[in-house]
């Protein structure tokens, strides 16, 4: 009867489906944008099988294809939570791009596997031999040609009919095409203006074989189809590219690419490789030996997305201004016979605080222009200075100092003198001339230097400002102008909330011996700095692109599906950054070269994931646990002090106490940024914990692990940028390692000077 009955339009019958994607009474509707799964299945009644060692099935897979967006409940926004996470508003907004963006599908690949049915122990003992294959398959190619057509036409739809021949294995394809070709056109000359346009629409089929008779026949095309086709249904297709594999084992490999722009605008701009969106149908004839159970139907969708993540941050940035005087006269004195030399100290600082939203740039490295003391306008006078006055003395000048005041720029001057003036100054003192000190690496060489002349043994001199700043500049802030006398002690240090400059001056009375007037020194100094400062909040100026595939898969056999997480939620299975690539982002234009360059190395990668090293397994690895939504963290969020980069137990809240511990004893100061940086795979070695505990790890660092503490806070969002709760950061450390004197800013002490050997 099979020969002569009609072809029957095969009654499928649904054996496997996404179950989170069905609609249930009374919850949550799903969600629109995910792809999804859904198998088919029928075998035709024995008396069709016409093969006694085999039995003929057939089956049809249907790809939802489209764009993937997160699944709120596992981002944290279905329960607020994640509006607590993170106190930095620029960390939450953009983990809230990342959490609740549309990702574009650019790529697909589905696996059809067939396998024993029946229990798991019992299939594994199948011997291969006797493994259920794939006898056809469509469709197995999709090529795209390039038509070179002034009248640009549009193909608008593919729809396919798939027949099955007699022999129960052989499928025929039938494919019906639409086409439609617009055109205008406008003419002109002096007289009138003449405008044409047109509009074509074409329909017609192609069959992927045919035949041509030059003789007549009249044939009857029920008949024909009786003793043709046994059975018959219809696929779906997208109009894209498309390639198959495997055909013959029990495994079929489907690569849906989308196809290339060929036709260039006028403006021969683009947003991006075009997405893949639809339902794309497979149908395959799986042939099993006779007697065998049903096999099992294992089909995975694997979709490729794009995702842009921040790459270089600027900062506004501008200055400020610090200033310090210090002064201490010579304080009063008695007269009298005996030394009455006496000294007071004078402390005092100046802070400078970045307005509201500001902070100091700690990048900036600073450079010293120290100035000489005052009352010596360049060092070439103070070296002149120096040498008249030895000279009014009877002292023999050194022949350094001559070759440096010999040598008229002031550059030449600064290259001799340092080296000169260590002799120079060993040289006066053997004589009763104390020396000088350096200011900011050049060296005063100004009347001070006379100071402390006939003391029989010369005092310490604290001269002008010592060595300043430390090797490396300054971090933070700049000084302009620095200079000074009979200074103690003086430092600048900067953290991201101030900068303080402090210093230490003495002023001095000295009691001369009776051949030497006494000396009143004032102690002084003046410092002037820029301070450079920034806004807290960086604007990122370009940003980077990272390809990444979520997998779902659906089986016909229940009691499998349950021991396998793949089948329980859509995961991310592979993700790598695309360099030297334009980043897509949907509203941007680009080229249409580069648009195609992006989606040939799509291309590319789909297959290279399949046995990369760095590929997670199928259901393990959810959208917050990836490394390119980490990375959009971490660019923003500093290694330095940051209320969001906490450490220790603080960041592991909501773990297993178990993981914990664990945790703990192996990295007891493990930052937040440090489990958003370390690549999970890397994160699971080190810390000798399973691939799922580091997603877990990760998850706690975001902080979607815990519960939010009431539904109230959940509405608290993170405070606006510049505010009390952001500003307030643990200070850095000092940028200049030289500390403050520890004096109350404005503070005197006075003493008497040691004691003298007794005059002559």
């Amino acid at each position: 009867m099979l020969g002569l009955s009609m072809p029957t339009d095969i009654p499928w019958r649904k054996i496997a489906v996404s179950e989170d994607m069905i609609a249930r009474p009374g919850a949550a509707a799903p969600p629109q944008w995910r792809s999804s799964l859904v198998v088919f299945g029928y075998e035709p009644p024995e008396e069709e099988q016409l093969d006694d060692a085999t039995t003929v099935s057939y089956v049809k897979v249907v790809a939802s294809i489209t764009g993937f967006q997160p699944d709120p409940t596992q981002t944290g926004f279905g329960d607020r939570r994640a509006y607590r996470s993170f106190q930095d508003p620029l960390l939450f907004e953009e983990y809230e791009r990342a959490a609740t963006a549309y990702y574009g599908c650019y790529g697909a690949l589905l696996d059809v596997a067939i396998t024993p049915g029946g229990p798991l122990a019992q299939a594994q003992q199948v011997a291969l031999a006797d493994y259920p294959y794939i006898a056809d398959f469509e469709p197995k190619k999709r090529e795209l040609y390039e038509l070179v057509s002034e009248t640009g036409e549009a193909m608008s739809r593919s729809l396919e009919s798939v027949n099955v021949r007699k022999g129960s294995t052989t499928s025929q394809s039938h494919e019906v095409l639409d086409q439609l070709a617009v055109s205008a056109g406008v003419t002109g000359g002096t007289a009138a203006v003449q405008g044409n346009a047109g509009v074509t629409h074409t329909s017609g089929t192609k069959d992927l074989s045919g035949e041509s008779y030059e003789n007549v026949r009249t044939t009857d095309a029920g008949r024909e189809f009786r003793e043709t086709f046994s059975h018959t249904t219809q696929l779906s297709q997208l109009y894209h590219q498309l390639s198959s594999y495997h055909l013959g084992t029990n495994r079929a490999v489907f690569f849906v690419l989308p196809r290339p722009h060929i036709v260039q605008t006028a403006s021969t701009f683009v947003d991006g490789p075009r997405v893949l969106e639809g339902v794309q149908e497979f149908f395959l004839v799986v042939v099993r030996p006779r007697g065998q159970v049903a096999p099992c139907v294992e089909a995975t969708l694997e979709t490729a997305h794009l995702a842009d993540t921040p790459g270089e941050l600027a900062y506004e940035r501008s200055t400020g201004t610090l200033a310090l005087h210090v002064e201490q006269p010579a304080p009063a004195h008695p007269n009298t016979l005996s030394d009455d030399s006496v000294f007071a100290d004078r402390s005092d600082s100046a802070t400078y605080t970045p307005p509201e939203g500001w902070e100091i740039d700690l990048d900036r490295v600073g450079e010293v222009a120290a100035t000489a003391p005052a009352g010596v306008s360049s060092e070439l006078e103070a070296l002149e200075q120096l040498i008249d006055s030895l000279e009014e003395l009877g002292f023999a000048v050194p022949p350094e100092l001559q070759a440096a005041a010999a040598a008229a720029p002031a550059v030449a001057v600064r290259r001799a003198t340092t080296a000169a003036r260590r002799r120079a100054v060993r040289a006066s003192q053997s004589a009763g001339i104390a020396g000088g000190s350096p200011v900011g690496g050049r060296f005063d060489v100004g009347p001070g230097l006379l100071d402390g002349i006939g003391v029989p043994a010369p005092r310490p001199d604290l001269g002008a400002v010592p060595a300043f700043p430390p090797a490396g500049g300054t971090r933070g802030y700049r000084i302009d102008a620095l200079s000074g006398r009979n200074v103690v002690a003086h430092g600048v240090t900067a953290d991201l909330d101030h900068v303080v400059a402090s210093a230490t001056v003495r002023g001095e009375y000295i009691d001369e011996s009776m051949s030497l007037d006494d000396r009143s020194i004032t102690g002084v100094l003046d410092l002037a700095a820029t301070v450079f400062i920034r806004r807290r909040q960086p604007v990122v100026v370009s940003r980077e692109q990272t390809l990444y595939l979520t997998s779902r898969t659906v089986t016909s056999c229940s009691a499998r599906a349950a021991a396998n997480p793949a089948t329980a939620n859509t995961s991310v299975t592979y993700e790598q950054p695309l360099s030297g690539l334009p980043v897509v982002q949907r509203g941007a234009s680009m080229s249409i070269i580069d648009a195609n360059r992006v989606r040939a190395r799509i291309g590319e990668e789909l297959p290279r994931s399949v046995n990369h090293p760095a590929r997670y397994p199928r259901g393990v690895v959810r959208f917050s646990d990836t490394e390119f939504v980490a990375r959009s963290i971490v660019r923003l969020l500093p290694a330095t002090a940051h209320p969001d980069n906490g450490s220790g137990a603080a960041v592991l809240k909501g773990l297993p106490p178990a993981l914990s511990k664990k945790v703990l004893q192996a990295a007891p100061g493990i930052s937040r940024r440090r489990l958003l940086v370390v690549p999970l795979g890397e994160l699971a070695d080190r810390l000798a914990i399973s691939i799922e505990e580091a997603a877990a790890l990760r998850r706690a660092a975001l902080g979607l692990e815990t519960p939010p503490s009431s539904k109230a806070a959940t509405w608290d969002r993170p405070t606006k940028v510049g505010s009390k709760q952001v500003a307030t950061r643990p200070p850095r450390r000092s940028a200049d390692p030289t500390p403050p004197p520890p004096k109350t800013a404005g503070s005197r002490a006075t003493g008497a000077r040691a004691p003298r050997q007794p005059r002559s």
